[in-house]
């Protein structure tokens, strides 16, 4: 049996509804792209033992209060064969988030990775920049995206090996090009606007340069260098 979930999502596996755990996932996935906990499935994928609504929801409760801020979580019921299991999507967050003992982590593969001093504050920074990208744009409108050039995004992304998208509005929403009401947002305009010098006429590029093809580093770190 497979699970069914949204293309490209990170998944995190959790047997059981344990509270601790599921507060360090809730943190290291706000803190990186963001993801979503399957509770009663063991690390390979396979079902461990059944979760209930009422327990999820327990757990989820006490889970919150051990993270600083809290992490925004949305239940997102996951198919498995004949089976519904109890999920929770956690979203790419532009806040720092720790646990209450201080702990700053990220999902590093299947672990979550405690962060040193220099690494949070380039957590930090990034997390800064994150929010401006994420900002919705005064006076823009989706008639102002280009449909050609995010279909032009979506051909290159399914070339390179990822799933075909079966709505445009949900991707853009998830890697932040847009809000749920349709609307662009500072890097929507820029990667996709017809014409992004109309609302950021001093706006210019810097290329960075990925030693591989994932986004962060093996430590889970930001896995690139400035290049000009």
């Amino acid at each position: 049996m497979t699970l069914k979930n949204k293309p490209g999502q990170r998944l995190v596996y959790l047997p059981y509804a344990d509270i601790e755990l599921l507060a360090e996932c809730l943190v290291a996935l706000a803190n990186g792209d963001g993801g979503l906990v399957v509770l009663g499935v063991d690390d390979l994928g396979r079902p461990s033992e059944a979760i209930w609504e009422e327990e999820a929801e327990a757990a989820l409760r006490e889970a919150a209060l051990m993270c600083r801020p809290p992490v925004p979580t949305q239940w997102q019921p996951v198919e498995m064969g004949t089976d519904i299991l109890v999920g929770v999507y956690v979203p790419r967050s532009t806040e720092l988030h720790s646990l209450q003992d201080g702990r700053v982590l990220v999902r590093s593969g299947s672990d979550n990775r405690p962060l040193s001093g220099d690494e949070i504050r380039n957590l930090a920074n990034s997390k800064n920049s994150a929010e401006f990208e994420t900002e919705l744009v005064p006076g823009a409108r989706p008639s102002d995206l280009d449909a050609n050039i995010i279909r032009d995004y979506l051909d290159r992304r399914e070339a390179r090996g990822a799933a075909k998208v079966s709505s445009t509005d949900d991707l853009l929403f998830e890697i932040g090009a847009i809000d749920r009401d349709g609307d662009p947002t500072t890097i929507g305009i820029l990667l996709f606007g017809k014409n992004p010098q109309a609302f950021f006429p001093n706006s210019g590029v810097v290329f960075v340069k990925f030693p591989g093809t994932e986004p962060r580093g093996e430590d889970g770190g930001i896995g690139y260098g400035k290049s000009g």
